[in-house]
């Protein structure tokens, strides 16, 4: 440890002795001091956090949080337990990060700032998405709730394609194509239609996946009703992806799903294309008289993976 290190967290501990002194009370101090000791406590906080001493960063922090509930600070007592989590993240501890910042929009949606809970929820889902994916599903969607309180449509949309994609990730399609409605709603409430075509090539994929031509049909078909597709390059692709399904056209089909519109559209929406079969190639075992198979089941890859795609499920 550094002498600068040592020399923050001997400042921060002086800074905890304060704090314990503005709660004590005595034969003439009746009441503690909370205000007094939230900021010691803060500042505590960010001495042990120049120190890099993660430990007692996050306890000084939370102690910050817990004095500015008593004195009624919801707003103060809910940064503070931002703050808390951010050092238990540098810690790994990853489930007392998302609960601290769980209990921290509770808090700013009790003092009526939905925006700030939501944006507390989104950095809970980030810290927990690799390890705890269907909590960071949850999350962002809880997230998008809060941001429509305010009409926050693009905030909005930016959390739930998030979900989408982590929903795509888990292979919970029938979730995924819910959530996939509402980015679509979404988009086209703000007038953002090559964003809603994109959303649209996914969901057609998606029903695909599931073996549904009917559902992909009905879904292209609705969506002519949005101003340009028809005649947009997503509209055209669709079409000849749907016809070469229904005529059995392996080389129409294998162009179509090696589209950049596809390939482009997010990592997950290209892995359901890979994983469609041609339809004019049979399934082992299953079809043995020849005929044709199905492009709605999963098969091998039908192209190479062209590296990192773009997101537009964010």
């Amino acid at each position: 440890m550094s002498n600068r290190s040592e020399s923050k967290i001997r400042e921060g501990l002086q800074h905890i002795g304060a704090a314990e002194k503005c709660i004590k009370t005595s034969l003439f101090k009746w009441s503690a001091d909370w205000d007094g000791a939230a900021s010691e406590y803060s500042k505590a906080g960010n001495c042990f956090k120049n120190a890099k001493s993660y430990e007692q960063a996050s306890k000084a922090f939370k102690k910050a949080g817990d004095a500015q509930l008593k004195s009624q600070a919801l707003y103060h007592a809910a940064k503070s337990y931002e703050q808390a989590a951010l050092m238990l993240k540098e810690l790994n501890r990853v489930d007392d990060a998302v609960h601290l910042l769980r209990q921290a929009s509770d808090m700013l949606s009790e003092h009526g700032s939905p925006a700030s809970a939501a944006q507390a929820l989104n950095r809970a889902a980030r810290i927990c998405e690799a390890t705890k994916t269907q909590t960071a599903i949850d999350l962002y969607l809880r997230a998008c709730s809060l941001h429509q309180i305010e009409d926050k449509a693009s905030e909005a949309v930016e959390c739930v394609g998030k979900a989408a994609r982590l929903q795509l990730k888990l292979k919970k399609y029938m979730d995924a194509l819910n959530t996939m409605q509402e980015q679509r709603n979404l988009y086209h409430s703000l007038e953002k239609y090559p964003s809603v075509f994109r959303v649209i090539v996914a969901t057609i994929l998606v029903h695909l996946k599931l073996g549904d031509e009917v559902a992909a049909d009905k879904c292209f078909r609705d969506s002519t009703e949005y101003p340009g597709f028809a005649s947009s390059e997503e509209g055209a692709l669709l079409e000849d992806l749907l016809n070469s399904i229904r005529d059995g056209d392996s080389d129409v089909f294998q162009k179509c799903i090696r589209n950049p519109i596809i390939l482009h559209n997010d990592n997950e929406v290209a892995k359901l294309a890979r994983d469609l079969r041609p339809p004019s190639v049979a399934l082992p075992d299953s079809n043995p008289s020849g005929d044709s198979g199905n492009a709605l089941e999963p098969g091998h890859d039908n192209f190479e993976d062209d590296g990192d795609m773009g997101d537009v499920l964010n």
